[in-house]
């Protein structure tokens, strides 16, 4: 029934339009106020247990004591955790809270001295992105063995481009494009 445009901001702006205009230069299609919600403004010891996952995730760009930067890192991690299913978003959200925690070595360390759970959730995280790497780049290697076997048998006999991609179970259109490469050098 409604729809309520809100502008999150990850940092303070320097200046902020009252409103936002779409359109281009010849017409305004629409133009709208908005809640305007600057992260850095926002009290992050009031989001810690927050069962909402941006809040959780966001907790690093908010406004906190210098004291409570590892709990507010552990925090997002273990919100992630609860609040997120999907592995490949988590480890991209896992990306971004570790950017905008921003921790120096010597915190890192800190942190794995005193937060063991989110440590091993993190661990867990990173192992799930890590296989998932390595089975792309086995399907990448894969694909380009193909490749260069359909080019050889390209070059050294004649077969048809049909029996080609049923050989090195690549799709013909790929073959038949492969072909007319080899063809224009």
């Amino acid at each position: 029934d409604r729809v309520v445009p809100v502008v999150v901001f990850l940092n303070r702006p320097r200046r902020a339009p009252e409103s936002i205009v779409l359109g281009n230069e010849f017409f305004d299609y629409l133009r709208f106020r908005y809640i305007r919600c600057v992260l850095p403004d926002m009290p992050g010891e009031q989001y810690l247990e927050s069962p909402n996952i941006v809040a959780r995730l966001t907790l690093p760009t908010m406004r906190w004591p210098p004291e409570l930067k590892l709990a507010i890192y552990a925090s997002a991690i273990r919100g992630l955790d609860a609040l997120e299913r999907n592995p490949d978003k988590r480890a991209k959200y896992t990306a971004f809270v570790d950017i905008y925690s921003c921790l120096d070595n010597n915190e890192r360390m800190i942190f794995e001295q005193h937060y063991q759970q989110e440590v091993t959730t993190m661990t867990g995280f990173a192992e799930r992105f890590r296989e998932q790497g390595l089975e792309q780049g086995l399907e990448q290697g894969q694909h380009e063995t193909r490749l260069a076997t359909a080019r050889n048998m390209i070059l050294k006999t004649s077969m048809d481009d049909a029996t080609i991609a049923d050989l090195t179970e690549l799709p013909e259109t790929e073959v038949k494009a492969l072909r007319e490469r080899q063809a224009a050098r």
